[in-house]
């Protein structure tokens, strides 16, 4: 199982996703009250990112 870790800040909430026992980072996600955000991997230069009500419409289709 992933070990993640919650931070809470101004821009939101933010998960560090990373392999169980120290292993590599999977990436980040930073939700905040409009938008999430996913940060593949260590780097922030290539990220995703999709509206709250978009994110709300796609865990209602399943």
């Amino acid at each position: 199982m992933e070990k993640i870790e919650a931070q809470l800040g101004t821009t939101g909430v933010l998960l560090r996703i990373s392999r169980p026992n120290g292993g590599p980072a999977i990436g980040r996600l930073q939700i905040g009250k409009a938008t999430l955000k996913w940060y593949p991997g260590r780097t922030s230069a290539n990220f995703k990112s999709v509206s709250m009500e978009k994110f709300v419409e796609w865990l209602d289709s399943l």
